[in-house]
């Protein structure tokens, strides 16, 4: 009698293929041919497969946890789980996931540390893997208090790897664009348009200003760093509904800048919404506007917006390699940062040329 779909056992795929039991759990649990005591062919392994295929054979994976000693899943905790770019990032790791017989978990959740501390705790109990902070953040500023915390999930989950740390210090294995690509690119691209006086919207940490002052210098640009700082927030959380003040404080400044960068494309939005209908100015004839993210809404404005793309797909990759050396254990030792290098893409919003090119 014929099994049902999805309910066929181990003996019955062994009697089929004509081999044992313990050839087919070993084939079936994905010992590698050359590392085992239970031997068998590639043809062998292969006709095991087609056999499970055909009777429907479904795997009880938390079986083959124990056996292997090792779990098939991976959480992701993202705040912004809807955010462009990082809801690329989650699809990028979870095909690289699903394409080595891993799932991924996806935990929507606040900055609130104990919030964050909640759902560690609860992914702890299902026994992941691992979890991935996409991407590490907090509602402090203090970089103490957010060391602090980090630490505190660690003292909970060792195995703890985030996208985007931008911070010297490393408490997490972390895959994040190159800072000091991210901050060279817009900025050369504007230069090379003639663009002295650029304004800068964003925040960031010590470390990210450090980057501006050394690109504004290697431009032959530190005459004009009131200006490019202006609107750069070092450790604050800066949020959208903080750009347009921003913006009317540079636009304001004498001599106004030409050129604006902004570190979100969503803050170059709101950026852009008020040079044109406060101080009407026509984005790429009158000011050039460039962003970050390269997100669906940079090709969605009126005058397409030129952004700073992260590569989310090769991102999401990287991440995925550096959580299975991790795990695996090809890497051992302290935190380590991987980068993936950023590159421009340029729209109609920064073809403007500034003064010196005219």
């Amino acid at each position: 009698m014929q099994s049902q779909p999805g309910t066929s056992s181990v003996r019955e795929i062994a009697t089929r293929a004509g081999v044992s039991a313990t050839v087919v759990s070993a084939v079936l649990l994905g010992k590698d041919a050359r590392s085992r005591s239970v031997r068998f062919s590639a043809a062998t392994a292969a006709r095991v497969k087609t056999v499970a295929t055909e009777l429907g054979y479904v795997p009880n994976r938390l079986t083959q946890s124990i056996l292997r000693r090792e779990s098939f899943a991976i959480a992701a905790i993202s705040p912004w789980p809807h955010h462009d770019r990082y809801s690329s990032i989650i699809r990028s790791l979870a095909l690289s996931c699903q394409a080595h017989g891993y799932h991924l978990l996806l935990e929507p959740c606040g900055f609130d540390h104990q919030e964050v501390m909640e759902r560690l705790r609860a992914l702890v109990a299902l026994q992941v893997g691992a979890v991935v902070l996409v991407p590490a953040g907090s509602t402090h500023v203090d970089p103490s208090v957010v060391m602090r915390e980090h630490q505190e999930k660690l003292a909970i989950c060792p195995n703890i790897f985030c996208a985007d740390w931008f911070r010297d210090e490393l408490v997490f294995d972390c895959v994040e664009p190159d800072e000091r690509q991210m901050v060279a690119l817009p900025l050369r691209h504007l230069h090379a348009l003639g663009h002295r006086q650029i304004g800068i919207i964003g925040n960031g940490t010590p470390r990210r200003r450090r980057f501006l002052q050394a690109e504004l210098a290697d431009l032959g640009l530190l005459d004009f760093l009131d200006t490019a700082l202006a609107g750069f927030l070092p450790n604050r959380n800066l949020e959208v509904d903080d750009v347009p003040e921003l913006t009317r404080r540079l636009l304001a400044r004498q001599p106004r800048p030409t050129a604006l960068y902004c570190w979100r494309d969503s803050f170059a939005a709101s950026a852009y919404r008020v040079c044109e209908d406060e101080f009407g100015l026509k984005v790429g004839r009158d000011i050039a506007l460039v962003g970050q993210d390269d997100t669906t809404l940079a090709e969605g404005l009126p005058t397409p917006l030129t952004s700073l793309s992260h590569r989310d797909d090769d991102f999401g990759a990287e991440l995925y390699r550096l959580i299975l050396a991790r795990i695996g254990g090809e890497l051992a030792g302290p935190p380590v940062r991987r980068t993936v290098k950023p590159r421009l893409v340029i729209r109609a919003s920064s073809q403007f040329s500034g003064p010196e090119r005219r």
